[in-house]
């Protein structure tokens, strides 16, 4: 649960710290795309299973991990350009 310091049902309200001096426009189009990363690393996590397999060989795991993400990275190409999703909010588990 997130805590909210500014009730309101007419805007949202957001607060970055930093040490920047960059506009504060760069700034939260760069926290933006960062957390759009975490979205499609949690997504690659939960929905695609990636890193959920313990072979007995490490060249066995990695050659599983780099299909898994050629797999989930083909899949964002399909997401993107064919569905028209531009957002991460939606999880691939909807369209498997």
């Amino acid at each position: 649960m997130q805590l909210s310091l500014i009730d309101s049902d007419e805007y949202d309200y957001l607060f970055f710290v930093t040490n920047t001096e960059r506009p504060s426009e760069k700034v939260f189009i760069s926290y933006e795309k960062r957390g759009n990363v975490e979205n499609y690393i949690k997504e690659a996590k939960y929905d695609v299973a990636v890193g959920h397999h313990s072979l007995k060989s490490f060249w066995a795991n990695e050659a599983v991990f780099q299909m898994m993400m050629l797999l989930y990275n083909l899949f964002l190409l399909f997401k993107f350009d064919f569905l028209g999703i531009q957002n991460s909010d939606s999880k691939s588990r909807h369209f498997v």
